[in-house]
């Protein structure tokens, strides 16, 4: 897989922990064909195991067919060099004699050892030999190990205790699913299509790269089935590129921040959706042949907004829609064989295309007090804001897998109008009013303990 790297033409100077499972001894075992997630229980009867596996987010084992059941017995089953038969989910304790399995799920593969079920001393769940692979029935009331499996999203840190150790045991087409919390870690998807998003948003999931070059790199050939979603990204101390994306996946969601000398740099067609790009010194860099997009996005506090580099494999063009550029040195820099359009976006003047409009955007309260626009500022729209219902939803690009939200976790294409329009930049107005909104973002969180506190101290 091949790094690269945007030239920049300007000199810009704990791994969290996942909980303990309760009684593992074997897992997470990754099928490579089907992506599910296996694991062993130590000793314990078969409701403790049962509601243990449920506990952990799955259920005793369905095995489907012969493959898998080969797959269990050499990788979970016999694993560590146990000898003991192992319960799964088969069962028939509602019925005696129609064996079930406790997931639910209809299929009849059965693998019984000679002269099984017996049903000797009332035997209702069924258990794998793992010498043999072969079934027997058991009392539900024998210790022995159980061994249960978890499908759907892989969960950080609850079964991967980082982001990157789930991404090796993925599959292509799987989610990882992250908890909110603090991630010191660099990111590299190597060459997986996979959906990486966070379960509560940017504003409380951050991932702190160490890697001085490369923060996160989705850069293996990946098209828009690949997808970043809903995470706060910066470096732990520096880095050259933060976010780097090559051919066509998709960032959304997200708050890219620095110190690094590019947010996000594009090699190919890479749509960067709803993000926050700030206090780096270039905010959105294409240096790749193709058609980059950045949509519904606020660029600022960043030295250059948009940067084109040239590339000798084609034309570099960047599509910038619905987008707020402010707190720049230089808003634009496309030399010879780049180049930028805009559209509905609040840009400075000289920038023109359809819908563009140029003026104060009215935030809430960026920059901050320190006269400079941050990552940690208030990007929301104040009620008076031109960038209001002044997008377009026909010129915004679909983004797969994921919800039509903003960064602060409101719902896209609210307003007055009766076919609410998308509003410019990261965040939408949605007009809603409490007496603790002290910032009049329409959210309570913890700019509105900062609003409040400044007021105080202000004073009338």
């Amino acid at each position: 897989m091949l790094r690269r790297t945007l030239i920049a033409p300007l000199a810009f100077a704990a791994t969290l922990a996942a909980p303990a499972l309760a009684q593992i001894t074997v897992g997470p075992v990754i099928n490579p064909t089907t992506g599910n997630r296996y694991y062993r229980l130590a000793a314990a009867t078969y409701a403790s195991a049962r509601s243990q596996a449920l506990a952990l987010g799955g259920d005793l084992v369905t095995i489907p067919n012969a493959a898998t059941n080969s797959w269990i017995q050499t990788n979970i089953a016999a694993a560590s060099g146990n000898a003991l038969e192992c319960f799964i989910g088969f069962n028939d304790i509602a019925v005696e004699g129609s064996f079930v399995w406790s997931s639910g799920d209809p299929n009849f593969y059965a693998n019984w050892n000679a002269g099984e079920p017996n049903n000797s001393g009332n035997e209702d769940a069924g258990a794998m030999n793992p010498a043999s692979g072969t079934w027997n029935d058991l009392s539900v009331s024998t210790a022995r190990p159980a061994i249960f499996q978890i499908t759907g999203p892989i969960r950080v840190p609850q079964e991967y205790a980082t982001i990157q150790g789930a991404i090796n045991a993925a599959i292509d087409g799987q989610t990882i699913l992250v908890s909110p919390g603090t991630y010191t870690e660099s990111v590299n998807f190597g060459v997986k299509k996979l959906v990486v998003r966070s379960q509560s948003g940017p504003m409380v999931t951050t991932i702190r790269t160490v890697d001085t070059s490369y923060g996160l790199i989705i850069n293996g050939g990946q098209g828009p089935e690949t997808v970043l979603d809903g995470f706060t990204v910066v470096p732990q101390t520096s880095t050259s590129q933060l976010v780097t994306l090559a051919g066509s996946p998709s960032v959304r969601n997200c708050r890219l921040g620095g110190p690094a000398t590019v947010a996000v740099v594009t090699f190919g067609s890479s749509v960067v959706s709803d993000c926050l790009l700030s206090q780096c010194g270039l905010g959105f860099a294409a240096a790749g042949a193709g058609t980059s997009k950045l949509q519904n996005s606020t660029v600022a506090g960043n030295s250059t907004a948009i940067y084109g580099q040239a590339s000798a494999d084609g034309p570099v063009m960047m599509e910038v829609v619905n987008c707020i550029l402010a707190g720049y040195s230089t808003a634009v820099n496309t030399p010879a064989g780049t180049g930028a359009r805009f559209s509905y976006c609040d840009a400075p003047s000289g920038i023109t295309g359809l819908g563009v409009i140029t003026g104060n955007p009215m935030f809430v309260s960026a920059p901050g007090p320190n006269g400079t626009y941050e990552l940690s500022d208030d990007y929301s729209l104040q009620a008076s804001s031109p960038c209001i219902d002044a997008g377009n939803n026909a010129a915004r690009s679909p983004v797969a897998g994921v919800t039509s939200l903003d960064i602060a976790g409101h719902s896209r294409y609210q307003g007055s109008l009766s076919a609410p329009v998308i509003d410019m930049g990261a965040l939408e107005f949605n007009g809603a009013s409490c007496p603790a909104d002290f910032d009049g973002d329409g959210t309570v969180d913890f700019f509105d303990y900062d609003a409040f506190v400044a007021a105080f101290e202000i004073g009338c």
